[in-house]
């Protein structure tokens, strides 16, 4: 998550500004709705590497002002 810090500060800097912060929110929304009608029905017994790589770019993004970390993961 650290680099992405640094990675994203442009993008955080950019997406600061509150003229993007409802586009943001809307992104979240979006990840809600798709979450809510694609969710797994049951549940795999092993964890795969692309599962956590997966879950570790969504906490990321979540570095972005008005994404939802627990949303998006």
């Amino acid at each position: 998550l650290i680099p992405c810090y640094f990675l994203l500060k442009p993008l955080r800097d950019f997406a600061s500004d509150p003229q993007f912060l409802g586009l943001c929110l809307m992104f979240t929304a979006a990840i809600l709705f798709c979450g809510q009608k694609w969710q797994i029905r049951h549940p795999q017994e092993s964890q795969k590497t692309s599962d956590a790589l997966w879950i570790g770019a969504l906490q990321s993004a979540a570095l972005i002002p008005g994404i939802s970390r627990s949303a998006s993961t």
